[in-house]
This record gives structure tokens, sequence and C-alpha cells, in this order.
């Protein structure tokens, strides 16, 4: 992921206003808001709020009213709340 973004960012093949263009588009598909975050997983904005709480989760951009996340953290993370709606009252004793 990673690797794709600085290759094309380097790369003398595309014109500045191409990057520019490519950019946009890379961050528009893997970057979520706080809202587009819980549809995604299908869980509350609340569950999202009280993951970056405990800091299981870290924002890229994180205020008071607009936090940012990678896709690829959202979706690493629906995982451990699928687990965690097992057992409910254990979910902020993980490590």
């Amino acid at each position: 992921m990673m690797n794709e973004l600085i290759d094309n960012l380097n790369s003398n093949e595309l014109s500045d206003e191409d990057k520019q263009h490519w950019l946009n588009d890379y961050l528009a598909k893997n970057l979520v808001n706080t809202s587009e975050a819980a549809e995604l997983i299908h869980v509350s904005r609340i569950t999202i709020e009280n993951y970056v709480k405990k800091e299981k989760l870290i924002p890229i951009i994180n205020r008071p009213h607009n936090k940012i996340f990678w896709k690829s953290d959202i979706l690493q993370l629906k995982k451990v709340i699928t687990d965690n709606k097992k057992n409910p009252r254990g979910w902020n004793k993980q490590k």
C-alpha cells in the first residue's frame, strides 16, 4: 500500500497534475471518518470513539468532531469488535 503511494509520487512519468489527481483518489478510497468507519464494520460511532479513548484505534486526524482513520485499520478492528461482542464485559481488559 505505502510502496504504491511512494512509487507513484516519485514517478517521473506522471505530471504534477496527474500525481495530485492520483493522490486525491487514493486518499478518498483509503481514508474514512468516524461515521463511515462505523457503517463499514456495523457498529455505532460511540463504539469507535470508545476504541479511540482506550487507544486501541489511533486516528490520523484527531479533533473533537472530526476523526479520520485508515480504512485498513478499521477492517483490522472488525475482528476484535466481533470477539468483544461475544464477551462484552471483558473487552476493555484486553492487551
